[in-house]
């Protein structure tokens, strides 16, 4: 048994150890896709020596495992940090005892300033713990904010789940009935539609303009979010149609954006649309406040039936409060890190480093 780094010829190897084992999302990948998640990563660019997957190989030559890792460059007081970021894994059965080389030769790699994954299952948020990772330091993350928009496909949703019968009679009454009751207790404001804001097709070089602001903040650990980044980035979902870009405009100036990502669910026909990111100059609560009113006006609009807001910073976490929409809480927190230097590690102990949301690791990064 050996493990090495992937290449470009293993994609219809990987994808098969994918499909064998249940990760039917991550082996959706095309080839074309795979090959820009990997060859066109900017973070590449910047330091060549990344790598991208690591292989599992058995003496026969086959490849029975996978772990997927994705290059991102992350900033921090002006220090450029190299961070690998975990991704889907998967591992044959017969070959699962061999799962630890790849495991310890992620946490290995000698080049790399910070590891992280923001899509831990309870399963593998053991393994990160065991090699000293730590969930990320803000509570709210695992309780993300939901805006119901479609109250008896969400009823009927729940009544599904618990097995009871009649559901897509008692939908249409009951949803009534909890609109009726979030109305009472003054849920989901959206408030009017706010001024400023507009959808765009494509990132152009007024980000670079906002990045250069928001890097300035300091004792803020922050991924990489200039236009070359961001278009790759959402490249897949916005090729697959599921990214919206939102942007706050003061005449021809950039003062924030959001990115949503649609997903449906095809057994349920659930439409749900996730907030990937939120930036804005100097953190203006002002500005925050336009831009998820703009989100969930856009929701309105696209007709899904949930909106659901993960993480963030305290300062715009406050902000939200204000539209008194929903807390749902995870089982397990999915965002977990690691920094080399023990004084950085200690550092991001701390919440007020963090501004964490799915544009880190691949939450975002992929459109199912």
């Amino acid at each position: 048994m050996e493990f090495r780094p992937a290449t470009l010829e293993d994609y219809a190897a990987i994808t098969a150890v994918r499909r064998r084992n249940g990760l039917v999302s991550a082996a959706d990948l095309t080839l074309d896709e795979w090959t820009h998640v990997w060859m066109a990563n900017p973070a590449r660019k910047a330091f060549p020596g990344l790598g991208g997957a690591l292989v599992l190989v058995s003496d026969q030559g086959e490849i029975v495992g996978t772990v997927d890792q994705i290059p991102q460059v992350y900033e921090w007081n002006g220090r450029r940090l190299v961070a690998q970021a975990g991704s889907s894994a998967a591992v044959d059965p017969a070959y699962r005892r061999f799962s630890l080389m790849l495991i310890d030769a992620y946490f290995g790699q000698s080049d790399v300033d910070l590891w992280i994954t923001t899509t831990a299952n309870p399963v593998s948020s053991r393994i990160w713990g065991y090699y000293k990772a730590e969930p990320v330091p803000v509570p709210w993350y695992g309780e993300p904010l939901t805006c119901v928009m479609n109250y008896p496909r969400g009823v009927a949703r729940v009544l599904r789940k618990r097995a009871i019968p009649g559901a897509s009679v008692l939908k249409y009454p009951m949803g009534l009935a909890a609109w009726a009751l979030d109305v009472v207790r003054r849920r989901n404001r959206m408030g009017a539609p706010p001024s400023g804001v507009r959808s765009v097709a494509s990132f152009d070089e007024r980000f670079d303009g906002l990045w250069s602001i928001l890097r300035r903040d300091p004792n803020r650990l922050l991924a990489v979010r200039d236009r070359e980044t961001l278009a790759w980035h959402f490249r897949i979902p916005m090729q697959r149609g599921k990214a919206v870009i939102l942007v706050l405009e003061e005449g021809a100036n950039l003062l924030g954006y959001t990115v949503l990502i649609r997903s449906d669910d095809k057994e349920t026909g659930r439409k749900e649309l996730t907030m990937a990111d939120l930036q804005v100059a100097s953190e203006d609560a002002k500005y925050v406040q336009s831009l998820v009113s703009g989100a969930l006006h856009a929701a309105r609009r696209l007709g899904v039936d949930i909106v659901e807001i993960t993480g963030l910073s305290a300062v715009k976490r406050r902000v939200m409060e204000q539209f008194r929409l929903r807390s749902k809480r995870r089982d397990h927190c999915p965002f977990f890190y690691r920094a080399r230097d023990p004084a950085l590690h200690a550092a991001l102990r701390h919440p007020e480093p963090w501004d964490p949301s799915r544009y880190d690791g691949d939450a975002s990064l992929f459109s199912h």
